[in-house]
């Protein structure tokens, strides 16, 4: 029999490199493509690693059990509004439990007593 691997943590990855190797520039905080130029300031300047994630390529950490936010809106697609009854026109923040962690970047929360699958990004 094989054993399944347990995921124990799902991350969000991060909207500004994209989980990308990518340094920017250290005074304008512009991507800086090959041998450390800048196109902003046009010069060699010193580079750092991505400034909402350090380099990690993720921006958070989710753990079985832990409460996060899940946001809805008019402009959410159908499922979401319909699972937690979303009618309106504005938008609203449900409180969300983690129940299980089925990929790297995939979910399954608690809202309102029902469960859903649902992607780190939309948290």
């Amino acid at each position: 029999m094989s054993k399944s691997k347990i995921i124990e943590v799902a991350f969000k990855k991060c909207e500004t490199c994209n989980d990308y190797n990518i340094l920017f520039c250290k005074t304008c905080q512009t991507e800086v493509e090959g041998k450390n130029r800048c196109p902003e300031c046009n010069r060699f300047v010193k580079t750092t690693p991505c400034p909402d994630c350090y380099g990690c390529g993720f921006e958070e950490e989710y753990r079985l059990g832990d409460y996060c936010s899940f946001y809805v809106s008019q402009y959410s697609i159908d499922e979401y509004k319909k699972f937690v009854g979303f009618t309106g026109y504005k938008s609203k923040l449900y409180k969300a439990k983690i129940v299980e962690i089925v990929k790297e970047d995939t979910v399954k929360i608690r809202v309102k007593g029902k469960e859903m699958f649902v992607s780190t990004a939309d948290l």
